[in-house]
């Protein structure tokens, strides 16, 4: 009889993997036989996100394979891009949005439906490299310290309406719940 799986041995197979991948890596670069890790690396992440969605899909595994897949997947991407030219410091916020991204299947996969446990964090995410990504890629001639150094009263007033808004919307629904009658 097989025991319970559990999240904890869901995930000591891909950790035992990639382990294995990371040593590897280190004993060729050591030995003197990779030049350089960073053509390796990309092919190694998307290697471990195939790795994790395989183990999802055919496996019957735990659903949070299915967002890691995804994220190691599209940070082999972007790993891939910059070792073809793409500079890692520009680049930096494609890796949000390949967790966002990783979030919102995981989501979908677990509750077989967007939940907003998982949805609002990804969207931020996602607006946040949006964010970054302006300054990063030189949408934006002006420096993210100088921006921030200026409009970070705008950032407070607008957290507080997002906070008083929800609050707002919460109250509102607790009392149409109150109102309508339970079945």
């Amino acid at each position: 009889m097989r025991p319970p799986r559990t999240a904890k041995t869901e995930a000591i197979l891909p950790s035992i993997f990639l382990v294995a991948l990371i040593a590897t890596g280190i004993v060729l670069r050591a030995s003197g036989m990779l030049a350089d890790l960073r053509v390796l690396l990309p092919l190694l992440a998307v290697l471990f996100g195939l790795v994790l969605l395989f183990l999802a899909v055919n496996e019957g595994r735990a659903p949070l394979h299915r967002g890691s897949g995804i994220t190691f997947i599209f940070a082999g991407a972007v790993l891939a891009a910059a070792a073809f030219g793409l500079s890692l410091r520009q680049s930096w916020p494609l890796f949000m949005v390949g967790a966002a991204l990783g979030w919102i299947v995981d989501g979908l996969s677990r509750f077989g439906r967007l939940r907003v446990a998982t949805f609002v964090p990804s969207v931020a995410m996602l607006l946040l490299a949006g964010f970054f990504s302006l300054f990063s890629f030189g949408l934006v001639t002006m420096r993210l310290a100088k921006f921030l150094a200026i409009w970070w009263p705008a950032f407070i007033v607008l957290a507080v309406a997002a906070i008083f808004a929800a609050l707002w919307y919460r109250s509102r629904r607790a009392a149409a719940r109150r109102r309508s009658p339970a079945p």
